[in-house]
């Protein structure tokens, strides 16, 4: 019952989110576990794949490293959730920031352009607008209620899979609302792999984000 608890430890805080890299025509997904509390990356790797076997892959390091967080805060990819909905003690945090993007995309893609859809993007959005954790239920049950008459039935079913992971860090003054800090950290990169214009295999990749790191360690 996560109704206005706030029982989370503040320890071992990270957000994790992958990076698409084109090596060879051929993409590449670099993870990086970003700590949130100093800002720094804890872990990375880059892999073939963004499956649960490749976060599970993941998690294996970090307890090998004992590094496994207590709160992992993500995007919102499916792996992500069915691994660390196994991991005993492990809070996963959906970033409210990304939900919201998700609203107006799935909008784009359900509706025609000519479709007036204020209304319903201002409710969708409301939903976690909030400090309240009954609220946002309250919210969510009156989308129920208009799910048929305003065609998101599918969004609803969705969310409400969701719910579990966007609740947690509603009102809490200790777990994060956001993937924020690991989008700055992608950006940095950006800048830095459009200088190198692509990478020619995985072993030169490997050895030019590893050089990425050591400027980003520095400059932060």
């Amino acid at each position: 019952d996560f109704d206005n608890k706030d029982w989370y430890p503040n320890d071992g805080q990270v957000s994790v989110d992958e990076k698409w890299i084109k090596i060879r025509h051929q993409w590449y997904y670099w993870f990086v576990v970003l700590d949130l509390d100093t800002g720094l990356p804890i872990y990375q790797d880059l892999l073939a794949t963004r499956s649960a076997a490749s976060v599970e892959w993941i998690v294996t390091d970090l307890r090998r490293l004992k590094q496994l967080p207590s709160v992992f805060i993500t995007d919102g990819l499916a792996a992500y959730k069915s691994v660390f909905a196994s991991l005993k003690d492990v809070t996963h945090v959906l970033c409210r920031f990304h939900h919201q993007q998700g609203v107006t995309r799935w909008l784009k893609h359900h509706f025609p352009a000519d479709t007036d859809v204020a209304e319903r993007k201002a409710a969708m959005k409301k939903m976690v607008q909030t400090t309240d954790k009954r609220t946002v239920k309250r919210r969510f049950a009156r989308l129920q209620e208009r799910a048929a008459e305003w065609g998101i039935t599918a969004w609803v079913e969705l969310t409400e899979k969701r719910l579990p992971n966007l609740l947690p860090s509603i009102g809490s003054r200790r777990l994060p609302s956001t993937s924020n800090a690991i989008e700055r950290f992608f950006r940095a990169f950006t800048q830095f792999y459009k200088t190198r214009c692509g990478f020619h295999s995985v072993s030169s990749a490997k050895r030019e984000i590893i050089f990425f790191m050591v400027i980003y360690l520095f400059t932060i």
